[in-house]
């Protein structure tokens, strides 16, 4: 009789600890919070007082019973983990879908009279549900933000004010109702990013940082946003600068401005990807008021003008494109390509740069001609040096604009006339030779290797990254190809007998593959492609 009241005893106890909660009421929070006492219900606003901390550990639920702050003076750390994250939400989602939400009013990092100097952390947390925006900070800069979702908010993702110079690292911002980011005199540092599908700009960068601190977006992508004025992606303004680089900017939404819109603003765009943005007035990127902007390295592509500008337009302000590639871009009056307007008192120089089959035409100047050279311009442009030559994309129908050169060293008319063609004063391209004209530079480093006392001709591959298949040229050389994962796992073997193979990868998953050939005496040469 005993054992069995003893294991009722043990199943009671695991009943209760499976529906353990913990009530919070108004004032202070700091010590632990853990899934013994999770999920954590908050009936009143609460804060992390100077000088203390609050821990909160992986798998808590923190659910908010009404319209309550989170406001976080001393420390916080929220260490969830990739298999168990913290949630923050509310106890009653349909509001936020209904348009009366009731929901709490999200985090506030307050450094006005804080004198906290160690970090706060939030990590693999979901934010969600705010009545307000999802994380505001003012005047704080101690909090690293990594691998979170910050999601359906009624304001921003974020929001930060006076100096806020934080850090985020793998964060996903979506279905925030006034956009996925607004920084206001700070300067973020944000990189590996997802903001998307925000109902407002994706990003909102305005006045400027202190000192010589510039908000910084790198290795991300910036899709799906919609804003009904400036900058669908971003919108720079008001004496803000920003770095941006190794960004894709694609299918945004605004009035001017579809993917990028400076106004009294500037930055550097560097290696990034306008396209598939829809705007009135500047379908990839708008450049108005003053701005000041760098294009370096810039695809802009399948961007949609309704009225002027379909890649880019420019009014009063000065726009310096570098190595850009603007093509298959729309305007329904002009300026498929570029439109300028009142810019005379500004410096606006394209070089290095392809400007080919734009509709209903390549560049509209209404009172000044920009200063272009170097540049393969369809129908011809006045300038040094420009061309007006096919340039011989690998695949633009699906999004691949890597220049070709099919006979590879062999100077014949397979090689696109933009390879080598650039300005010889300029920077070299990465494998030494005179710049190309374009995004992306034709790799020429591949030239011979000497294996096993053979001289091994190098193969060129084409196009990569790739979608669907890749070319190979050079390949007689070689009896086999075996290609694999990164991690060794085998995808396809092909025995060789010409000098040109045509690979079907659409099956493969996206990322690093390598190509092993071998030749009569089993020597291997290993090259890399990028599945997209």
């Amino acid at each position: 009789m005993l054992k069995n009241g003893t294991a009722l005893i043990i199943f009671l106890l695991a009943v209760f600890q499976i529906h353990a909660q913990t009530v919070i009421q108004d004032g202070d929070v700091y010590g632990e919070w853990n899934v013994n006492g999770s999920p954590y219900l908050i009936n009143g606003n609460i804060t992390v007082p100077s000088n203390q901390k609050l821990t909160i550990k992986p798998g808590v639920n923190v659910i908010f019973q009404g319209q309550y702050y989170f406001e976080i003076i001393g420390r916080l750390n929220a260490n969830g983990a990739a298999s168990d994250s913290i949630n923050f939400t509310v106890q009653d989602t349909t509001g936020y879908y209904l348009g009366n939400h009731n929901g709490w009013y999200g985090f506030f990092f307050n450094g006005t009279s804080s004198t906290q100097t160690e970090n706060s952390i939030l990590e693999y947390c979901n934010i969600e549900y705010s009545a307000g925006s999802g994380i505001s900070c003012l005047g704080f800069s101690n909090l690293s933000i990594e691998n979170c979702i910050i999601k359906n908010n009624l304001q921003y993702g974020i929001n930060l004010f006076e100096f806020s110079d934080i850090m985020l690292d793998g964060i996903i911002i979506t279905g925030n109702k006034s956009g996925g980011m607004s920084i206001n005199f700070s300067a973020p540092q944000v990189t590996n990013f997802t903001i998307s599908g925000n109902y407002g700009s994706g990003v909102t960068v305005s006045g400027s940082a202190y000192g010589n601190e510039l908000t910084s977006f790198i290795g991300g992508i910036i899709s799906e946003n919609n804003s009904s004025f400036n900058g669908g992606g971003i919108s720079v303004l008001d004496d803000a600068y920003v770095y941006i680089e190794n960004v894709e900017i694609v299918s945004n939404f605004a009035l001017y401005g579809g993917g990028a819109y400076c106004g009294m603003g500037g930055g550097i765009f560097k290696n990034v990807i306008l396209s598939g943005n829809t705007a009135d007035y500047g379908g990839g990127i708008n450049s108005d008021s003053f701005a000041d902007i760098t294009l370096d390295h810039a695809l802009i592509v399948n961007n949609n003008a309704n009225v002027y500008g379909g890649g880019a337009y420019v009014a009063e302000s000065s726009l310096e494109i570098v190595h850009a590639t603007i093509s298959n871009n729309n305007a329904g009056e002009q300026g498929g390509g570029i439109y300028y307007e009142m810019a005379t008192l500004f410096t606006n120089e394209i070089t290095n740069s392809i400007i080919w089959d734009n509709l209903p035409d390549e560049i509209y100047a209404t009172d000044v001609i920009p200063g272009i050279n170097y540049s393969d311009v369809k129908g011809g442009y006045t300038g040094s040096n420009n061309i007006d030559t096919d340039p011989l994309f690998a695949d633009p129908e699906n999004g691949d604009y890597h220049l070709l050169w099919i006979n590879f060293p062999e100077a014949d008319n397979s090689k696109s006339p933009c390879i080598d063609s650039g300005d010889p004063n300029s920077s070299y391209d990465p494998d030494g030779t005179v710049a190309d004209m374009g995004a992306f530079f034709f790799n020429q480093e591949n030239m011979t290797y000497i294996k096993d006392n053979v001289i091994i001709n190098d193969p060129v591959i084409y196009p990569n990254p790739a979608y669907s298949d890749i070319n190979l040229k050079g390949t007689s050389q070689f009896e086999k190809l075996v290609i694999t994962t990164i991690t060794g796992q085998r995808m396809k073997e092909v025995d060789i007998n010409t000098d040109y193979l045509n690979i079907d990868i659409s099956e493969f998953e996206s990322g690093i593959h390598l190509i092993n050939l071998y030749n009569q005496r089993g020597s291997i040469i290993t090259k890399k492609f990028i599945k997209k």
